[in-house]
């Protein structure tokens, strides 16, 4: 598979998500993201300036050489990517992890494997901050989101996850969009 040049579209491009992702961090002394589905890095490169520690999880290796350049190119040591099906590197990786310090950026998907329910099978119970790129926002339908096989990608969707994830989880969304538009969802543990 070849990997496009999107050249902006990627979810950093949103200045308000930036933003979010910063209070985020500050909020919860967030010292290190998670990040599935990185494409070609851009997103994880600016991460990279936001927190300590930034675990980039790709499952085309290509895209991970693509991100590993980028991150070269500007000097970033502070990344390790892990090349895999993400809901398996998760498994592996989640124990050596502080959940509490954590946000998980979920956004691996395409294909006909959508991976998302398996990756928060994985997360550590009642731990951290997730949130969900490409999500249905309610009454924004100018926010675009992801449907695989006809379902959309819907908190309904990842419901059950979420419960077993945390029973008292909560569900923010963004309501303003700038650069790729698209719907996105803050799950916390509370």
């Amino acid at each position: 598979m070849a990997l496009m040049n999107t050249n902006g579209n990627y979810a950093l491009d949103d200045t308000f998500l930036k933003a979010k992702f910063d209070e985020i961090i500050k909020k919860y002394s967030i010292n290190t993201v998670v990040e599935t589905g990185i494409h070609e890095g851009r997103t994880t490169l600016e991460l990279s300036y936001m927190v300590d520690k930034v675990i980039g999880v790709e499952i085309l290796q290509e895209a991970a050489d693509v991100t590993r350049k980028r991150l070269d190119e500007h000097q970033r040591t502070n990344v390790d990517l892990f090349v895999g099906n993400s809901p398996d590197v998760l498994k592996e990786i989640v124990p050596t992890l502080d959940g509490d310090k954590c946000l998980f950026f979920l956004d691996a998907h395409w294909n006909n494997y959508w991976p998302i329910n398996d990756e928060i099978s994985h997360l550590p119970k009642n731990k951290g901050v997730i949130v969900v790129h490409d999500f249905v926002v309610p009454n924004h339908p100018e926010l675009g989101f992801d449907s695989y096989h006809g379902q959309p990608f819907t908190y309904e969707f990842i419901k059950e996850s979420l419960t077993e994830w945390s029973p008292n989880h909560r569900v923010e969304y963004n309501s303003q969009s700038n650069g790729s538009r698209r719907g996105v969802g803050f799950i916390y543990n509370e």
